[in-house]
């Protein structure tokens, strides 16, 4: 048996997993600038120490239609990594929940289960006190905000 602690999070009505040793804070109150690249493509981002900080508006992926306002409450700020680089991007959420201990052996391999939209950052799903919980694989979120991916409905992913 093998133990990670997790940070468990609300987003819209459903419940999230992270290893907190991706976590580096939660932000409150940040502000969300919209830019255009080159190509023409959208993109979220906000300034934090001076640094621009790629944001991925976490709500349009788990509930389509959500709109974006251009102050979010709370930002999970993660670590990514990409190829042999890291990066830092934020995501936006409703609430912490817990910071727990959890078996690695019950949240690695992914099994695909029936869902109405597909979640392209699952690692595993598992059942936590009687309710399922998505663990997320932070390194696919950042794999899909470093290309730019419109995901569904308009969600446009920092660079």
């Amino acid at each position: 048996m093998r133990l990670s602690k997790f940070l468990i999070f609300r987003v819209k009505n459903q419940k999230f997993a992270i290893k907190t040793k991706q976590v580096i804070n939660l932000l409150t109150r940040v502000r969300i600038i919209e830019k255009t690249d080159n190509q023409g493509n959208q993109r979220h981002c906000f300034i934090l120490n001076g640094i621009e900080v790629p944001f991925i508006y976490f709500h349009q992926l788990v509930q389509p239609g959500d709109e974006l306002n251009e102050m979010v409450p709370l930002v999970l700020l993660i670590e990514v990594k990409y190829n042999d680089n890291r990066d830092i991007i934020g995501i936006s959420i409703d609430e912490v929940i817990e910071v727990t201990t959890i078996d690695d052996l019950i949240t690695y391999p992914f099994m695909a289960l029936s869902f109405e939209r597909q979640f392209n950052f699952k690692e595993s799903i598992i059942i936590y006190r009687g309710e399922p919980i998505i663990i997320l694989n932070a390194n696919t979120l950042g794999e899909n905000e470093r290309k730019l991916q419109v995901l569904k409905n308009k969600i446009y992913l920092s660079n």
